[in-house]
């Protein structure tokens, strides 16, 4: 198989416009009176996007999702129900610094008894870039909940769902939509729909298995998914999702590398549980257990978007002797422990990296896959952290003086003097290539006194310099944490 080469992307996201011409097909009743009053409910869209990468067949329910475009949307079409009977009405999406939302419209105007309330339910929800009965594309829309559970972990609240609609109010109402979906929030008044961005990205995985006589077999093997919060998996999103060899017609055993998709919120963190389990294969035999675990952000899976269209994947060797690229996985059944970390630019550098340190006994494993470096020149690398058990840390850019430029002096004291110099060889350091790209693995030996200054390495660091005329300056820092 080929090796990996891995280039790290910076996340887009995606901010879409709501704008155009209303329709109605059966307009809300307008009843007044000395006991009726009108409230104007208002609808914000929350925009999930979606990522324009081919979905996994396990995932078929993603066919209904619309493909993502560069197209403004246009019209919101609204289904909703109350009182006994259903409407469906088209309107306008507007917008201002707070998000989108659609427009004032009579026909979303709902008669409230003095002093009631009326529960208006929400059956369906979708956005085009132009008319709908026109030459408008079907954009967004906000996916109805099943008994399956489709879209669990991707939007909090699926259609159909109830909106009180209190006399003398305005309410805004927040719904998830999907080219991506996310749920609208009530706020009382006239109601509007925000859209809030979000993302669907993918991950793959490839496998090697080796029996004792250390033949390679293309491996069968399944995946086991869980959106991980607060230091717990909560959502199982995959659910023993399986990779099988198969034959080609020149009876050659092959398979695709398995891929799965995973929600990405751009305002925060997300992380995900992720367990491969080893499975018989047509020319081998395995035990079936877990052998692979690890908890990745985003950001990491986003380390394997190799440039705007393709997409690189882990491999994993299991029995084969040799490290997994990259080593970014903890084997459950050893006492191997496993520290991952995704390095954050520094002094304006552009610089990402991606770095995997595993340590058993006295043995050191390495592996860096740094992009944005200054192309053509060395550059120095190293474990940093304290001896007395303080917690090194990536310094913030207050630490900088006057130059708003944080220099290594000024960022030792929250990183802590080196404790290993990660070269190649010698006093040599990797070089960066002219696109300013590096892969680094090297197996270090620790001494008991080198051990002894790195461990704990979940409170130790790792920190890339150089520029051109400056080869001391960080560019990239991360703090190594334990992969489990």
């Amino acid at each position: 198989m080929k090796k990996i080469k891995l280039y790290l992307a910076s996340c887009v996201l995606f901010a879409l416009v709501l704008a155009g011409c209303s329709k109605e097909e059966g307009t809300p009743s307008q009843e007044t009176g000395n006991s009726m009053n009108s409230v104007e409910i208002t609808f914000g869209a929350l925009l999930d996007d979606l990522s324009q990468r081919a979905m996994s067949s396990s995932k078929a329910h993603f066919d209904q999702i619309p493909t993502c475009s560069g197209t403004e949307p246009a019209v919101a079409r609204i289904s909703f129900s109350y009182g006994g009977n259903s409407y469906e009405t088209d309107v306008a999406i507007l917008s201002d610094e707070e998000g989108y939302f659609t427009a004032y419209s009579e026909d979303l105007k709902i008669p409230v008894a003095d002093g009631g309330v009326t529960v208006v339910t929400l059956e369906g929800f979708q956005v085009y870039d132009g008319d709908p009965d026109g030459d408008g594309e079907l954009i967004w829309i906000a996916p109805i909940s099943s008994e399956e559970g489709q879209f669990d972990g991707y939007v909090d609240n699926p259609l159909p769902f109830d909106i009180e609609v209190h006399d003398g109010t305005k309410p805004y109402i927040e719904v998830e939509v999907l080219c991506f979906d996310r749920r609208m929030v009530n706020e009382y008044g006239y109601v509007f729909f925000d859209i809030e961005n979000k993302e669907l990205i993918e991950f793959c995985v490839f496998g090697n298995f080796c029996p004792p006589s250390g033949r390679h077999y293309v491996a069968s093997y399944s995946l086991d998914v869980w959106i991980y919060e607060n230091g717990q998996a909560t959502v199982q999103i995959y659910d023993d999702l399986t990779r099988f060899v198969t034959q080609n017609q020149a009876g050659e055993w092959s398979a695709d590398p398995l891929c799965i998709v995973l929600p990405d919120d751009p305002d925060e963190e997300d992380q995900y549980l992720i367990e491969i389990t080893i499975l018989d294969g047509p020319q081998y035999d395995a035990t079936e257990e877990v052998i692979r675990r690890s908890v990745l952000t985003d950001q990491e899976v986003r380390t394997f978007f190799d440039g705007d269209n393709n997409l690189e994947y882990f491999h994993f060797f299991e029995g084969c002797g040799e490290n997994d690229n990259p080593p970014i996985f903890d084997d459950p059944r050893d006492d191997k422990f496993t520290y991952k970390t995704c390095l954050k630019g520094m002094n304006d550098s552009g610089v990402i990296a991606l770095a995997a340190v595993s340590l058993e006994g006295s043995s050191l494993d390495v592996t860096i896959l740094a992009t944005g470096m200054a192309p053509g020149i060395q550059h120095a690398q190293h474990i940093h952290g304290f001896t007395d058990g303080t917690d090194a840390i990536c310094p913030p850019e207050s630490a900088s003086g006057a130059d708003d430029i944080i220099t290594l002096a000024e960022g030792l004291p929250f990183y802590g003097p080196p404790q290993l110099a990660l070269h190649t060889s010698g006093t040599t350091f990797p070089t960066a290539s002219a696109t300013g790209n590096y892969i680094y693995e090297r197996t270090f030996s620790l001494d008991a006194a080198q051990k002894a200054n790195l461990t704990p390495l979940h409170k130790k660091v790792i920190v890339l310099h150089g520029v051109t005329g400056d080869g001391s300056l960080p560019v990239a820092c991360g703090e190594l944490e334990e992969v489990n």
